[in-house]
């Protein structure tokens, strides 16, 4: 039993090795331009890990922070900031990082408009990584609303919701934003790891476990028991 779990370690260890060379291989292809009809945005698939751009205008009024995220031991926020397209679809995106006061009613004050990033008919260029929605949390009887508590400040993020309030289709993934601008926000990505070397490990005690099973099975099956006392 136990060198089955080792060898269903390896096995899926090789496919994280797959799914990482894809990976690597998408960073370094031509980036992806948004809005671009030959792109379908409902398919996490087709974009996610690509380098690229996105343009637009942004909805400001639709931002939001993403609460308890901490980076460098400090709490604070995302800012997330959805921008609407010119085929008339949204893409969220994740502008950064920016520190949490330790007073809970005061937000940072993050602006959108950019004199480096806007023309006079506001429109913007994004550049950056696509990448997944974060995960939802799970919760017993189902999660409330994600904002629940404050329409700023939300506690997990819902592209459904920022569809409906935004009333456009949304994109069905983010943008994780790496060009300049003005706002001082922290744009330190964490890099997406497919975890090889933990499977390898994994696989390593299973057989471990076999081995030690194996010695032990051995010792009692060999060792001869002793005469009765006369």
């Amino acid at each position: 039993m136990t060198t089955s779990f080792g060898f269903w370690q390896l096995d899926r260890a090789d496919q994280k090795r797959t799914l990482q060379a894809a990976i690597d291989s998408r960073s370094v292809l031509p980036p992806i331009s948004l809005p671009n009809t030959s792109v379908d945005t409902s398919n996490l698939d087709s974009v996610q890990h690509y380098t690229g751009s996105v343009q637009g205008v942004w909805l400001p009024e639709q931002q939001f922070l993403l609460e308890n995220v901490v980076h460098e031991g400090k709490n604070g926020f995302y800012v997330y900031t959805p921008l609407l397209m010119g085929d008339g679809q949204v893409v969220v995106v994740n502008r950064g990082w920016v520190a949490a006061s330790p007073y809970r009613d005061q937000l940072p004050d993050v602006p959108v408009a950019d004199a480096n990033m806007s023309n006079t008919d506001g429109v913007v260029r994004v550049a950056g990584r696509f990448a997944a929605p974060r995960s939802k949390p799970v919760m017993v009887g189902g999660l409330p609303a994600a904002n629940i508590n404050s329409q700023v400040v939300w506690f997990y993020l819902d592209l459904e919701l920022v569809s409906k309030q935004v009333a456009k289709p949304v994109a069905h993934f983010v943008m994780l934003q790496n060009s300049d601008d003005e706002s001082g926000l922290v744009r330190e990505w964490p890099i997406f790891d497919t975890k090889v070397d933990m499977h390898i490990g994994y696989a390593i005690q299973w057989f471990a476990f076999a081995f030690i099973a194996l010695v032990f099975f051995l010792i009692f099956s060999f060792r001869r028991p002793k005469a009765e006392e006369k």
